[in-house]
């Protein structure tokens, strides 16, 4: 496989990797406000939520930095049109992730308040006589 052809496969893998990554996020934020993410329930399974999100989202943005690197190097184009969709991708899967985030933390926020909206309803109202 000569230079160019191995370039242009570095080119199309971040694509797919951003496309992947965006999909996932748009699907969990959609079933999690929904409600379809019924196992999602307590502090442990929210703030496992966050990890494995930043994880995963870590993991996209290391594949798309090392396909930026060495396609630029192999690439008979300019590095700056690297650098530039580089960025770009980042940023999508950067703010897309960020929604993510948003709709975890609101997620948790509306399991507190149905907790104790919950719990002062089974508290009497007062003093019995």
């Amino acid at each position: 496989m000569d230079k160019a052809t191995l370039a242009e496969k570095l080119w199309d893998i971040p694509n797919l990797v951003t496309g992947f990554a965006v999909a996932q996020v748009i699907a969990t934020t959609l079933a999690l406000a929904n409600g379809q993410m019924v196992g999602l329930r307590g502090p442990l399974a929210h703030w496992l939520a966050f990890i494995f999100t930043a994880i995963f989202t870590a993991l996209y943005l290391i594949a798309i930095n090392w396909c930026n690197a060495n396609g630029s190097r192999l690439s008979p184009e300019e590095p700056e049109i690297w650098r530039t969709v580089n960025k770009g991708r980042k940023i999508a899967i950067t703010v897309f992730t960020l929604i993510l985030f948003l709709t975890i933390a609101g997620h948790w926020r509306d399991e507190i308040h149905a907790t104790k909206q919950a719990q002062k309803q089974l508290l009497p109202l007062g003093p019995s006589h």
